[in-house]
Formats: C-alpha cells, sequence, structure tokens
C-alpha cells in the first residue's frame, strides 16, 4: 500500500510539474527553486561531512553537548533579529525599487543596515553580561566542569552574532535582485572552514569548532559583501532621518520579531527539555536534525527564497488570481513530491544513520536513537515546506501581526507537549513535539489565508 501511494504522488508530481513548467511565472520560480535546492544540497552535503567528522572525533559525549548548549542563545537572538529584518526588508525593499527608484531604496538600505549592526551589537553585549545567568536555562543537569565547557564556548562564539546577523541582512538583499546562487552556496564556506580545523589537527577540541565557526560566519560575509559591489548594490550605513518606508520596516520587524521569539523559542526549550534527559540527548536531537535539515533545505527554504519575492511583486501589482493560482500549484506540487518522501525517510532512517555516523565515538546505540527521532522528524517534510510558503505569503500581504497571536499558544503546547512526550517516550518525545507544533501551524496559516483571500486579496 506503502508503495502504491508513492507511485500516485509521483504520478501527480509528473503531471503538476509540466503545468508548472508551461507557465513562465511558475517556471522562473521553479528555476529559481531548482538552483537554490541543487546549491543548498551542496552546502548539506559539506555540512553532512563535517558532522560525520564531528560525530567520530567527538559522538554523543558531553563536549558535544557543551558545543550545542554554547549557541542555543545567541543563535536564538540572532534568529529573531535576522528573521524579523529579512522578513521585513524584502517586501518594501521591491515595492521602494519599484515606485521611488534605486537612490530612495539605497538611503533605505542604509539606514536599515545601520539599525541591524547596532542590535547585533547590543545583542553581544548583553550576552556577554548574561550568558553565565542564562546559560543554565538551557544546561540543566550538566556537571560544573560540562557547565563552564559550554560558557567558554559560548563566549568564543560571540563575534559571529554581528558577522552572521550582517551577512543575513546582505541575503536579504540579494534575493530581490534575484541573485539566489551565491545566496545558497555561500554557507558552505561555515562548514567546510570547521571541517579543515578537524583536519589540520584531528586531536583537536571541542573550542576549535567555534572558533572555526567565526571564522567561517566572516568568509561568508565576505563573499555576500563582495557579491553586493557586484550588483551595484550600496553596502554603506547611513541615517537619512528615519524614512517612511524604514518606519514601514521596523513596524514590519516587531511583528516578525515578536513572532520570532516564540517560533524560535521553541528551539531553546527542546534544547533545555532534552538536557533533562540525561548525557547525549542534546546531541541526538542535533544529529537528527542534520540529517533532516538537507530535505528541507531542498524543500521549505528552497521553495520559500524564491517565491518570497515572487509573492511580494504579485502583492505589490495587486495580482490576487496570480497569488492564488501560484500558492494553490504549489501546494499541490509540495505534497506530491514531499510525501513519498517522508515514506523514504522512515524505511531508511536506521540504515542511513548507520552509514553515515557509526564509526569512532558513535556507537550503535547512537544509532538506535538518532534513527528514531530522525523518522520522527520526516513528518516535517510536507508539513513545514507548505507552512513556510503559506507564511511568506501572510508575510508579503503584510499580515505577520495575526500570527503571533497563533504562535503565543504554540508556545505554550510546545512546552506542555514536550514535558508529556519526553516522560513518556523519551528523546523521540520531543521531537514528535515539534512536528506536532508545525501541524498546529499549518493549520493555523490554512484558515488565516482563507480569512486573507476574503479581506485583502479581493474577490475571487
Amino acid at each position: 500500500m506503502i508503495v502504491q501511494a508513492a507511485q500516485r504522488a509521483r504520478v501527480a508530481a509528473n503531471s503538476l510539474g509540466a503545468r508548472v513548467l508551461t507557465t513562465p511565472g511558475h517556471r522562473a520560480v521553479f528555476s529559481s527553486a531548482l538552483l537554490i535546492g541543487i546549491l543548498t544540497l551542496l552546502v548539506k552535503a559539506v555540512t553532512l561531512g563535517r558532522d560525520m567528522m564531528v560525530a567520530s572525533h567527538f559522538g554523543t559525549s558531553d563536549a558535544n553537548d557543551a558545543f550545542l548548549a554554547g549557541w542555543v542563545l545567541p543563535g536564538f537572538l540572532v534568529g529573531i533579529v535576522s528573521g524579523g529584518f529579512v522578513g521585513a526588508i524584502i517586501p518594501v525593499q521591491i515595492d521602494v525599487r519599484n515606485k521611488s527608484g534605486k537612490s530612495r531604496e539605497e538611503a533605505v538600505l542604509g539606514e536599515v543596515m545601520l539599525l541591524s549592526a547596532l542590535s547585533y551589537l547590543i545583542i553581544t553585549g548583553f550576552l556577554l553580561a548574561t550568558s553565565k545567568y542564562l546559560l543554565p536555562l538551557v544546561t540543566q543537569g550538566y556537571s560544573s566542569s560540562k557547565y563552564e565547557l559550554a560558557l567558554q564556548i559560548s563566549m568564543v562564539m560571540m563575534p559571529a552574532i554581528l558577522i552572521g546577523g550582517m551577512a543575513a541582512i546582505w541575503s536579504a538583499m540579494l534575493n530581490t535582485k534575484n541573485r539566489f546562487g551565491l545566496v545558497a552556496i555561500s554557507p558552505m564556506v561555515v562548514p567546510a572552514v570547521t571541517a579543515v580545523v578537524l583536519l589540520a589537527s584531528p586531536d583537536a577540541q571541542i573550542e576549535w569548532l567555534a572558533v572555526g565557526m567565526v571564522i567561517g560566519n566572516g568568509l561568508q560575509a565576505a563573499v555576500l559583501f563582495l557579491g553586493l559591489h557586484r550588483e551595484g548594490m550600496p553596502v554603506s550605513f547611513g541615517w537619512h532621518g528615519f524614512l517612511p518606508e524604514t518606519r514601514s520596516i521596523l513596524s514590519q520587524f516587531g511583528i516578525l520579531a515578536a513572532n520570532g521569539i516564540i517560533f524560535n523559542g521553541l528551539g531553546v526549550v527542546d534544547t533545555a527539555m532534552a538536557a533533562t534527559l540525561g548525557s547525549g540527548s542534546q546531541s541526538t536531537l542535533l544529529y537528527a536534525n542534520k540529517l533532516i535539515a538537507p530535505l528541507l533545505g531542498i524543500s521549505s527554504i528552497a521553495l520559500g527564497t524564491a517565491v518570497f519575492p515572487y509573492f511580494s511583486r504579485l502583492v505589490a501589482d495587486e495580482d490576487w488570481d496570480g497569488l492564488r493560482h501560484t500558492l494553490q500549484t504549489y501546494t499541490r506540487l509540495i505534497l506530491a513530491v514531499a510525501i513519498p518522501t517522508t515514506i523514504g525517510i522512515i524505511l531508511f532512517a536506521r540504515p542511513v544513520v548507520r552509514l553515515l555516523f557509526e564509526r569512532g565515538e558513535f556507537t550503535p546505540e547512537d544509532t538506535e536513537n538518532v534513527s528514531r527521532v530522525l523518522a520522527t522528524y520526516s513528518f516535517l517534510v510536507p508539513i513545514e515546506t507548505i507552512a513556510v510558503m503559506m507564511s511568506r505569503v501572510v508575510i508579503s500581504l503584510r499580515a505577520g501581526r495575526i500570527m503571533v497571536y497563533a504562535s503565543i499558544g504554540i508556545f505554550v503546547f510546545n512546552i506542555a507537549s514536550d514535558l508529556i512526550l519526553k516522560e513518556l517516550i523519551g528523546i523521540q518525545g520531543i521531537a514528535l513535539a515539534t512536528v506536532l507544533n508545525q501541524l498546529i501551524s499549518l493549520v493555523f496559516l490554512i484558515f488565516l489565508l482563507q480569512h486573507l483571500k476574503k479581506t485583502k486579496m479581493g474577490p475571487k
């Protein structure tokens, strides 16, 4: 029955794919998504190679747990600010470029870059002053030496906050020019540098991975900086009296950041809950995440990145029929491809984990634990991909404020489901809670878009 379902889904995908490729607008989005997907897959392949080396060197040891915990809080705060600015910049930048010209666009971007850089510096200062008080939130059950290692790693990675944050802003700017290739391939620098660190020093301690991450982020930012100059886009910080467009971006940023606090907080909660399940639990969750990430990169990240500027242009042009048609077409295409993918992950999770990781410090018991979590995460492929695409429509319509209220409920549900499910089925319960959170989010987005179709997208 599973095989027949996969075959039917493949036939549907072929039919939908043919229709997509015959429509110019869809063909452009599909081509961009395909390019991003291929390059993202290449990046994930390099990342997987690095992770295989990490697994061999550190397994699910205390050192690897400490490395994960050390970046949880900085990554959480950077994700909030970066996600807020990126989501707010793209629709406004495209609108300003179309209606007001290049000089106005440059002025707006100058103000946004200045404000974002100040935000990252404030975050860095805040964490330097408070990490020793906040880190215990995600290191419950750690010994004193393991906690000190996590704190040390966190301090080492602080420069990555500003560097990585600006790289995210510059990536968004390039995406508005449809320069998806450079943006998609540039993250490869980070895992490549950390892999070189391990190759150069097989006895390297976990702290060197943190150093490699900072250097890699710096090189990635340099690549994007050069890409902006090549496109003739400004990379200058300026102040022009707090332009109305900047105020519009900040208004949307506040909404998206509030939503990001809640949704990014889910990962912090999951990490903290995993720490209570004993040594190696955080690493188990991390390795499963590393394996599902390439598929989500090809699906949700690639498609979401490609369609966001396209959705923003359709909204700017008030092409509501085109927007509805694009959303419906890609929803069907996602389902046709993602369902067989999910089935495949469930069937082959254990042999894949064994093949990739089971060597050195990574034991057969680790393989069993990671494969069970990976099989649970597989349901994220269709759910998260559709949810990300729908959220891009909501953001393009500048209706993100409504998402915040639903996110609060999902956050509370996440805490409750983590607490209950981790006691019932251990670390797999935390993964299951993540899947349920995304499912609830998707259901909410479906109802929200039905409402927006009636109120903002004109008559059908």
